[in-house]
């Protein structure tokens, strides 16, 4: 498709073209004169249809004071994915394929594309590795016309199905339970039931998805070995190169197989043989409406794109400036669709990111009064936005902003700590009128210092993991200042089945672990597990909250309290301070009450404040408002300088329509 770059007077063809034109438009104007300003110029995606990247689109300072547009009234799409038509396929008549279903489709796929590698991932990493994810779309004329058209993700053959009715199963009998404390070993054992239908016969490529030791961490590993006894069999784990987390299996804990043609048995479904270069698919089933009505017996579905994607990055720049990408839609990328280093004044506004495996839709890293505004994200295997900017040990501000976005269905491949927003190590950034749904786990970890959030809204969040918060911060004295106004929470609750490992609850705001002087003004929580938990943590001020069928409005406890400076979270803790030198300026000048902290009944959860709280509980007989993990009571908050007052229970708030209308009027 072509492009003009306005300011250049050139036309290209594509938008590696665009870049080399705008560096040697940059090289001459710098030769020039040192003191010439670089016109701005604009790069107009002149035609609303797809624009494919063999590679990622990588930019660098040349490439600034640019704006890349779609310039029609439709937004135009940049993806990094193949097509596969149904042309590309034929029936597989394998005998595997003739035992698991008629209904399976082959691809060979090109010897230009990397096909990657699957990845375990540790705690907090999405671990997707450098496997390509598969999507499907409806197309009635040409694939180059999809720029408006939704990509619907497939599954990697597993079992159970995802849309079975149990989605997991249970380990029932792993080797030294409980034993968080082990070292390293090779392997891991679980014993697998019969009611695992599926017969693993081959190890080759097999692996689970789990969680292993709590519900609250989840991670791949490689299948070693299979032993057969009987109606059961026990599975060997390959732990040196897919370790588990915590190295150990628990009894109860949960995971399902993937990654074996075996598995292939539902609509949606796809394998990759990765000795052959073949794709297996069932294809997706479209039958619901006539228009696309189709025998799948005999042919694969004319009107079905396959689209696997290829690249990396999307878009990969350092240090750039002054760069604004506006009203594009990024598609299919294995890694981030959107990631810039060294960011000045870099905004992404409107049009949408779809369809993204990597850690996040959009990335900015060490950035200065960037904007993310108006974005549409979806279909994400891992994060949304991560946004690293500021010095925590100078408070100097980055003053960027994420604004009006829209994220949901993320965290579809890693289930854990893969939010919608992330702001760590960072000062100075502001998340505003941004709605937050449908996701396992967070939907905000925050781990920053003078940050607002305002107007934002969180529905159907930790909805598949336990010990959770919608807004989650924790683990630190240092990374306070920050400010929660006007959100609005629904429906924070672990609804799946199967969770039976730690703290089975959820919890709309979660400051965990001595987490200190967050201020929530404003707050409105709905049909949710916990509302407000402070784990320990000092000088949070939560005022004029509003829980409506919430069973435990408030949670506080004393867990730092009387820890010695051997504790591993003490350790963590006075780490962070150290790192910001706490009593040295600027920080003993904008924070005196940390500076004096040990000499005040450190760790205990003092000068906190509750006013002006209102609830109701999903069970009508229910009035309490506080509960604690511990032995604390109203009592000890009291004599712990903590302020509370003004706490009314309404149980009128619990009919459908007063909550209704208590959201409507707090958001």
């Amino acid at each position: 498709r072509h492009l003009c770059v306005f300011h250049v007077i050139q036309v290209v063809s594509s938008l590696q073209d665009a870049a080399i034109v705008l560096a040697q438009h940059y090289e001459h104007h710098s030769t020039l004169s040192t003191n010439m300003a670089i016109p701005y110029r604009t790069v107009h995606l002149t035609q609303p249809y797809s624009y494919r990247l063999a590679e990622s689109l990588v930019l660098d300072h040349r490439h600034s004071h640019t704006t890349w547009k779609s310039s029609s009234t439709d937004t135009a799409t940049i993806h990094g994915g193949y097509d596969f038509t149904a042309a590309s396929f034929s029936r597989c008549d394998s005998l595997i394929c003739r035992q698991q279903n008629d209904s399976i489709w082959v691809a060979t796929i090109p010897n230009e594309i990397d096909l990657g590698k699957l990845e375990s991932g540790g705690l907090k990493d999405c671990a997707h590795g450098s496997a390509p994810d598969l999507y499907w779309f409806l197309n009635d004329q040409s694939s180059d016309s999809t720029g408006d058209i939704p990509l619907i993700p497939l599954t990697l053959a597993r079992y159970p199905n995802i849309n079975d009715a149990k989605q997991w199963f249970h380990v029932q009998n792993a080797t030294a339970p409980n034993a968080f404390e082990r070292d390293d070993n090779d392997t891991i054992n679980l014993t697998a039931t019969k009611t695992e239908k599926k017969q693993h016969n081959k190890t080759d490529g097999l692996w689970l998805h789990g969680f292993w030791a709590a519900d609250w961490a989840d991670n791949y590993v490689k299948v070693a070995k299979i032993h057969k006894n009987n109606h059961q069999r026990t599975v060997t784990i390959d732990n040196r190169s897919t370790p588990i987390l915590y190295n150990v299996v628990r009894n109860r804990a949960r995971y399902y197989w993937l990654n074996a043609l075996e598995l292939l048995d539902v609509p949606g479904e796809f394998y990759i043989d990765q000795h052959r270069r073949l794709l297996y698919i069932m294809a997706p089933s479209t039958t619901t409406t006539k228009k696309y009505q189709h025998d799948h017996q005999h042919h694969f579905p004319q009107h079905i794109i396959i689209r696997m994607s290829t690249i990396t990055n999307l878009v990969q720049a350092t240090n750039l400036q002054d760069t604004t990408f506006e009203n594009i839609d990024w598609r299919a990328s294995r890694g981030t669709a959107l990631r810039f280093d060294n960011a000045t004044r870099v905004s992404v506004v409107g049009g949408s990111v779809q369809a993204i495996g990597g850690d996040w839709a959009v990335d900015m890293r060490n950035a200065l009064e960037c904007t993310v505004q108006n974005v549409k994200m979806n279909t994400l295997a891992c994060g949304g936005i991560n946004i690293q900017g500021g010095n925590p040990r100078f408070l100097t501000s980055s003053q960027s902003q994420i604004h009006g976005c829209h994220i949901e269905n993320f965290a579809l491949w890693k289930a854990t700590y893969q939010p919608a927003i992330r702001f760590l190590d960072s000062v100075g950034l502001h998340a505003s009128h941004n709605t937050i749904a449908s996701a396992p786990h967070l939907g905000m970890f925050i781990g920053a210092n003078d940050c607002f959030f305002e107007h934002n809204t969180f529905t159907d969040l930790c909805t598949t993991t336990t010990d959770c918060g919608a807004f989650y911060s924790g683990r630190s004295l240092a990374q306070r200042n920050n400010t929660l106004r006007h959100n609005t929470f629904v429906r924070i609750n672990n609804t799946k089945e199967g969770l039976a490992l730690g703290f089975l609850h959820a919890q709309a705001v979660y400051l965990d672990d001595e987490m200190s002087g967050y201020t929530l003004i404003d707050t409105a929580i709905v049909d949710s597990d916990i509302g407000i938990l402070v784990g320990g943590g000092r000088r949070n001020r939560i005022l004029n909250t509003t829980a409506i069928r919430v069973d435990m409005p408030i949670h506080m406890d004393e867990r730092g309290f009387g820890h010695g400076k051997n504790d591993p979270l003490w350790r963590i803790l006075m780490d962070g301070l150290r790192a910001v030198h706490y009593q040295r300026p600027p920080w003993s000048n904008r924070h005196p009450e940390v500076a004096v902290l040990l000499q005040d009944r450190p760790g205990a959860p003092v000068y906190n404040a509750v006013l002006n709280l209102t609830f109701c509980h999903r069970l009508p007989s229910d009035t309490k408002w506080f509960f604690t993990g511990g032995s604390l009571t109203v009592a000890d908050l009291l004599v712990w300088d903590n302020e509370i007052s003004h706490i009314h229970h309404e149980p009128s708030l619990c009919s459908e329509a007063m909550a209704t209308t208590s959201v409507a009027t707090m958001a």
